[in-house]
């Protein structure tokens, strides 16, 4: 393996776990500090929110929900992006790929049995749609880039025997 692919890799490797202990740490905080500290940020961001989307329309729930979403897209890109790099996103790799995302919005949700806070369905399906969309995205934008680049060589070739 080329040195520039090992460094991509490792990089990956690092924002991944990165990414899982700020989202595991969150879901080890016991109920009273995580509605404390994302009622802070809320509170925070709340004025540029109700400028945006109408006041009151974003809720401190809607909030919250939209965090986990945000961090599970996040994830899904950073994992996408390491299957790529990888495994050149092989589709004997998609299930893998899929399915971690799955895994971990399970972990995630039942290690809030730890700290009096039950897991809930719907917060799975909120984080691994979150993950499934940056999955979908970057699978999409993959076969972009490819279709561009065949459609660029087989210009090429056209105009090169053209010339010939």
């Amino acid at each position: 393996m080329e040195r520039k692919k090992k460094i991509q890799i490792i990089t990956l490797l690092v924002a991944i776990f990165a990414t899982l202990a700020f989202i595991f740490g969150n879901s080890l905080e016991p109920v009273e500090k995580s509605l404390e500290s994302s009622n802070g940020i809320y509170d925070t961001v709340k004025p540029t929110l109700d400028a945006v989307f109408g006041e009151g329309k974003v809720t401190s729930s809607v909030f919250r929900q939209s965090a986990h979403f945000i961090e599970f897209f996040i994830l899904g890109l950073e994992v996408a992006v390491l299957y790529y790099v990888a495994f050149d996103l092989k589709k004997e790799r998609w299930v893998d790929l899929v399915s971690a995302g799955l895994f971990v919005a399970v972990i995630d949700e039942s290690l809030q049995m730890l700290t009096d806070r039950g897991p809930e369905i719907p917060d799975v399906l909120i984080d691994y749609s979150g993950y499934l969309i940056a999955v979908i995205c970057i699978v999409a934008l993959t076969f972009i880039i490819k279709y561009i680049k065949k459609k660029k060589n087989e210009k090429k070739n056209l105009e090169n025997s053209a010339s010939e």
